[in-house]
């Protein structure tokens, strides 16, 4: 049965319709289809060096919308459809192992389950069933949630030239830039208020 849908696959990496092709297989493997995308997108870059980059974002922006349904998978409907899921790729116990390992350790097993061979539609269920998932450090604390810090990130505040000098742009950067409001930000947990009302550019 494998074979077949191989070879179908390839045939569908050929065809002129193939890019819209491939942002369906990628995205149904991430949850359920059983062959990766890999086997159509080699021979498509090959064809269309291209058109490579393209290829790839499709492939990967379709992938990761496709992990997001195998996480509702294991979230909603682990019982009437994860579990049959798991069930034929006799992958259920490898779902309920990941399950256990989730607690505490969930950001560093997806980051590096995602540089192996195995599935990654194991991962994206098992970390809907685990209620594992993204967030920020000021939301895990809210909720009680374990937290592992993984990136940081700026945020800026884009503001047109007008409300910038006008009196109520004035008063947001005062409040911005106000001890108080860093105190307030800074209980939350997570946020680094270090520069917080700093211009960083004006034109």
């Amino acid at each position: 049965m494998f074979r077949k849908i191989y070879d179908w696959m390839l045939r569908l990496a050929a065809h002129r319709h193939a890019l819209r092709s491939l942002a369906v297989i990628a995205f149904a493997e991430s949850s359920f289809f059983p062959i990766p995308a890999d086997v159509m997108v080699i021979p498509m870059v090959l064809a269309r060096r291209d058109q490579a980059w393209r290829i790839a974002a499709v492939a990967a922006g379709s992938s990761i919308l496709g992990g997001m349904l195998g996480y509702a998978i294991g979230y909603f409907l682990w019982d009437s459809v994860g579990r049959p899921v798991a069930d034929f790729y006799h992958i259920t116990a490898q779902v309920e192992d990941y399950r256990q390992r989730f607690h505490g350790f969930a950001a560093p097993i997806i980051l590096l389950q995602g540089l192996t061979p195995l599935p990654f539609k194991l991962v994206a269920i098992a970390s809907g069933l685990a209620d594992a998932g993204l967030g920020v450090r000021a939301a895990a604390g809210a909720l009680n949630l374990d937290f592992i810090s993984l990136a940081s990130e700026q945020y800026d505040l884009l503001i047109a030239r007008a409300f910038f000098e006008s009196a109520r742009g004035e008063q947001l950067l005062e409040v911005i830039g106000s001890e108080g409001f860093k105190r307030a930000v800074t209980a939350l947990g997570g946020y680094d208020t270090t520069r917080a009302g700093a211009l960083l550019y004006r034109q």
